[in-house]
């Protein structure tokens, strides 16, 4: 048996890769097509051929994303949706992608990469292949109770509204991963498609924004970019979608109460300062 071919996917692959991932994540059509209608990019697609005329048997997305503190920026990927067909799995493929990941990242003078492991189990695996946990979230459920508040007025936000109001709220962070607006601009579609919005708003003369997806019996607010904690808005979300829970994953320190290991990096700087600030935070990472 040849050796795995690995290199970036070609316009072509693009219906092989579309079967892929219905095959290995099982998604719905809609969905896998919104990805690869507004994501997908062959020149950011690794892929492994167990020949080099094969359709893929294993792939790996590489999103463009930065990493910011207060000092400085840093460019990177993140890996998204690694998945190897059940047909190919237990040969390595996914772990010469990542290798080949690390290589061609570390040759083009990027910085880093980071991915979200998808279960627990992962973070181990990921382990002994470069990445440390660096992201931690704590899950907060909250059921407003009845108050006399001002209702605020909840509107959809606009892109250009989302990526100021996202630095503004996360530019103290002692790392926040930036999107940029085609990123972004996906991350509304999705969220539409999923029932969700996106919705802007104002308390105190504060703005404030929260991505929503409803689950059921919850509102998740996948993403919250406010100073506080704020009953008033969460029983407005509440009410706009017509449920009593919501759930918020919010950023935090290794060493808090209820923390747990998000996210994983790998850098390949020789040397990087570290800084203080809020928690770090990478989300809105299409997990």
């Amino acid at each position: 048996m040849s050796a795995p071919q690995i290199s970036y996917a070609v316009p072509e692959d693009r219906a092989a890769l579309m079967r892929l991932w219905k095959r290995v994540f099982g998604d719905p059509d809609d969905y896998i097509s919104l990805f690869f209608t507004h994501r997908f990019v062959p020149g950011q697609t690794l892929v492994a051929r167990t020949s080099p005329h094969a359709e893929p048997a294993a792939m790996l997305f590489l999103l463009p994303i930065v990493l910011c503190s207060a000092t400085a920026r840093w460019e990177g990927r993140y890996i998204y949706a690694v998945a190897t067909d059940p047909d190919f799995r237990s040969r390595g493929l996914s772990s010469l992608l990542l290798s080949e990941v690390h290589r061609r990242l570390a040759a083009e003078g990027l910085a880093f990469s980071a991915l979200v492991p998808a279960e627990p189990s992962l973070f181990d695996y990921y382990g002994v292949r470069g990445f440390s946990s660096e992201f931690f979230r704590r899950a907060v459920s909250i059921v407003p109770g009845p108050g006399a508040w001002p209702d605020p007025a909840l509107s959809p936000a606009s892109l250009p509204e989302l990526l100021s109001l996202r630095d503004r709220v996360f530019g103290s962070s002692t790392l926040y991963g930036r999107w940029d607006g085609q990123a972004l601009a996906y991350q509304q579609r999705e969220t539409q498609l999923l029932g969700g919005e996106i919705l802007s708003f104002s308390f105190e003369g504060e703005p404030g924004y929260a991505v929503c997806h409803p689950a059921g019996e919850l509102v998740l607010i996948k993403e919250w970019g406010f100073s506080s904690l704020c009953e008033p808005v969460f029983a407005a979300i509440a009410r706009r979608f017509g449920r009593k829970t919501l759930r918020l994953d919010l950023p935090a320190l290794p060493d808090e109460a209820g923390a747990r290991p998000f996210a994983m990096t790998r850098w390949y700087l020789k040397e990087r300062k570290r800084e203080d600030g809020t928690p770090p935070i990478l989300s809105l990472v299409l997990d």
